[in-house]
């Protein structure tokens, strides 16, 4: 998962990792179930802690090695919600 944050009045690259599980939808829409890499409440503390917002974005694959590049060369903080 990823999300550029602008809280708190700076551009942060958001990022997370976790697998995608099957299971009904809640809603109608895009929405989905996922284990995240760490524990919930250690992923709700990270976004707390870090005054972020709570919708990101979701793809399937591994792609925090890149996102973490990209922040690298735009000179963007990154905040992991995981481990």
């Amino acid at each position: 998962m990823a999300r550029l944050s602008k809280g708190h009045g700076k551009t942060r690259l958001v990022i997370g990792g976790g697998e995608m599980q099957q299971a009904p939808l809640a809603f109608s829409g895009t929405a989905g179930v996922a284990r995240l890499d760490s524990p919930v409440t250690e992923v709700l503390d990270n976004l707390m802690q870090a005054g972020l917002e709570h919708h990101t974005s979701i793809v399937y694959g591994e792609h925090r090695p890149v996102l973490r590049i990209f922040a690298g060369l735009a000179d963007i903080e990154v905040v992991e919600l995981t481990r």
